[in-house]
This record gives structure tokens, sequence and C-alpha cells, in this order.
């Protein structure tokens, strides 16, 4: 995704000094093409929780290392399950290709 792409999305313009520097951006785009969420910028509308959510997809990204990103879910993980003790949790792995 290019970061002048960034100017048509409602809203992120103003978070551009966040990403200017990066040489690329994380993002999610489902199988249909559609921008789910562009880290740390914004998620969709599409994505949105409601009282009639029954699934979630997490997802946790980080510049720095997969490290951190696996502390901070495992965490997250821990606590949810504290909150919510009959929460049915599923590990996915994913493979994919960085398009830059």
């Amino acid at each position: 995704l290019r970061k002048f792409a960034l100017f048509i999305i409602p809203g992120c313009s103003r978070y551009l000094n966040i990403v200017v520097d990066l040489p690329v951006l994380p993002c999610l785009i489902d199988s249909n093409g559609l921008l789910i969420s562009l880290a740390p910028i914004t998620n969709s509308d599409l994505t949105k929780m409601s009282e009639e959510t029954q699934s979630v997809w997490v997802e946790v990204s980080s510049a720095e290392s997969i490290t951190i990103c696996k502390e901070v879910l495992e965490q997250l993980v821990v606590e949810t399950a504290e909150i919510c003790p009959q929460l049915h949790i599923d590990q996915v792995n994913l493979n994919f290709v960085i398009n830059t």
C-alpha cells in the first residue's frame, strides 16, 4: 500500500507523521482486496465489532520483533481467558509474501 493512498482514507492524513519514514506499511487486506487494517493508522468499519459478533480475529504487529508480538499476544490471551473463561481460542499460523 502506497503512503499517498492514506490521503484518500478518511481521517488518516493527520497521522502520516507516524509512518512518514517507514519504507513499507503493514496492512491486512481481505480476499476481496478491501483494506481491513493499516497499523498503526486505522482499522476498517467493515470489521467493526457489534453485539452480534461471534468470532474475532486478533492481529498483533510490531516493527521491532516477533518476540514482542508473541509476548503481547500471550498476555492478551491470558487476560481475556480470565475475563471470559468459556472463550474458545484457535491458534493460526499465516504464510505471507511481503509486496513492496
